[in-house]
């Protein structure tokens, strides 16, 4: 993953939290902005990227694990491409996808299983990982090396109904 930067972190009890920060996530990131996603199974990673997609006018129903097609496009008010990488077994897998040439200059990557990949794909703006806290409950810790997205994401999380704790230079 990306090198130390700023932090956040957000302890969503329930999915109308991830929904949240899902919203926020799709009026704060910039176009062009790729977002790596990482997490265990059944984490979460996929639902976020319906939140994302339907605050952008997708509708939910459109937007599934792309695990066995690999990838997907959903076009909202911004375009979004949802890469999962679960099932490459090589990151040159990655390279051979040519992946990068659907990357939407004015909407917005994600990549599940970003790690898989790392070194065949960009350096990703925002990494994302989810934790499994409990049935219900996730951990969400998101990281940037770049100022001006960080203060983005700042602005966008003070919203949220759960406080996000932010640690200005992680290490």
């Amino acid at each position: 993953m990306a090198a130390p930067g700023y932090e956040f972190v957000i302890e969503a009890p329930d999915l109308r939290t991830t929904a949240a920060l899902g919203a926020a996530l799709a009026r704060c990131l910039p176009d062009g902005t790729l977002v790596a996603l990482e997490g265990p199974l059944g984490a979460g990673k996929t639902a976020l990227v319906k939140a994302v997609a339907e605050a952008l006018g997708v509708d939910p129903a459109q937007v599934t694990s792309p695990t066995f097609v690999l990838m997907q496009a959903y076009e909202g008010s911004r375009p979004i491409v949802h890469l999962d990488a679960f099932r490459l077994q090589r990151p040159q897998e990655f390279t051979a996808l040519a992946a990068e040439e659907f990357f939407p200059p004015d909407g917005l990557m994600f990549i599940e299983w970003y790690g898989k990949v790392a070194e065949a794909a960009p350096v990703p703006d925002l990494e994302i990982r989810i934790e499994i806290l409990d049935a219900g409950r996730r951990r969400f810790v998101l990281r940037t090396s770049r100022a001006a997205l960080a203060q983005r994401l700042s602005q966008a999380l003070a919203g949220l109904s759960v406080p996000a704790t932010r640690a200005s230079e992680a290490s």
